[in-house]
């Protein structure tokens, strides 16, 4: 995983594919510079009991955050408990226990990179925020 400032996300394309592409089009939240699948995500936050892991094999999660804020859990898959595949072929299973591991607060200006097999549950209460503005970009690998 990886975590930092957008403006920073450059710095990392010796191990994030296309991060500089990506990077400049996060900064001019112009998706379709972007290289890759972007899902554009608006959510409110969920209480633990209404989130679920899941954890991808061949895709990293890039999340980048534009305006309020949530608290995302990773931890080993090993940890939890395997439940169904992701819908519609996507890479990818839901994974079910309680959300543990490391609390990661996602806030705007800010992208999360979660790496293949790490298990993550999005959408958590950061006691600041209601709801979240973010772009998700999935990264083969």
């Amino acid at each position: 995983m990886i975590l930092d400032r957008i403006d920073r996300l450059a710095r990392y394309a010796a191990i994030l594919p296309g991060a500089e592409a990506v990077c400049r089009a996060l900064l001019v939240q112009d998706p379709s510079a972007i290289p890759y699948e972007v899902r554009e995500k608006r959510y409110a936050l969920r209480s633990d009991a209404a989130r679920r892991f899941e954890v991808h094999a061949h895709t990293i999660d890039l999340m980048a955050c534009f305006s309020g804020g949530e608290v995302i859990h990773i931890t080993d898959p090993k940890d939890l408990t395997p439940a169904e595949p992701l819908p519609q072929g996507q890479d990818g299973l839901k994974l079910d226990g309680r959300p543990q591991g490391l609390a990661v607060r996602l806030l705007p200006g800010w992208f999360f990179a979660i790496l293949p097999e790490e298990a993550h549950c999005v959408a958590g209460q950061d006691g600041v925020h209601e709801a979240v503005y973010k772009w998700v970009v999935k990264i083969p690998v």
